[in-house]
């Protein structure tokens, strides 16, 4: 559509006298941080334009979005919408945002787990394959929080335990009962004493 301006006037010309300012769709940017939400959401918004565009077009027949395919759409709009709020969110901070990076980390993985429980179930097929994904987002973002040790995040475990809001409180939801595993409440507080016990 973009490339032909004539196409491109004919699909802003829907819109005349149905919207106070005419727009076209957009282009996920891979090298832009949410350019993919906002793909969606832009193509969510004007899908009553662009069925009507695709109508004059019968070669294009084959690329008119279904029910279920838009609902798919919803469903990413939503799993993406906390990791745009974030990077816009930590991106106008004037302030020292570093001891706030481990509470981000934990509201996603509350959101992916959120999201995973709802699908976890479901026989739909583009559920199972959104729930595939999401599942290796969660995976991708537990890869980088394990890197979070003393020997290599020690400057951001410190930032926390120095936050009188948090101190220890999250790291301690990754603490298990069982024998044998990490507790990291008590690893990284040992760090935290280390630390400053090195200095005095």
């Amino acid at each position: 559509m973009n490339a032909s301006p004539m196409r491109r006037d004919e699909y802003l010309s829907l819109q005349s006298n149905r919207e106070l300012v005419a727009i076209t769709l957009t282009m996920d940017v891979k090298m832009r941080w949410n350019s993919t939400l906002t793909m969606l959401e832009r193509a969510y918004r004007l899908h009553t334009y662009t069925a009507e565009w695709l109508g004059k077009y019968p070669e294009y027949a084959m690329l008119q979005t279904t029910n279920n395919e838009w609902r798919a759409i919803e469903y990413l709009m939503e799993i993406l919408e906390p990791f745009r709020y974030y990077t816009l969110w930590m991106s106008k901070q004037r302030n020292v945002t570093i001891h706030l990076v481990i509470r981000i980390y934990n509201d996603l993985f509350d959101h992916f787990d959120k999201i995973l429980k709802v699908l976890k179930n479901k026989r739909t097929s583009w559920k199972i394959e959104c729930y595939k994904a999401v599942e290796a987002a969660r995976n991708k973002l537990r890869e980088y929080y394990s890197k979070l040790t003393p020997k290599t995040g020690l400057l951001m475990i410190l930032a926390v335990c120095l936050d009188p809001e948090q101190k220890l409180a999250p790291f301690k939801r990754w603490d298990k009962e069982e024998a044998g595993m990490t507790n990291y409440s008590q690893d990284y507080r040992t760090a935290f004493l280390s630390y400053f016990e090195k200095r005095l």
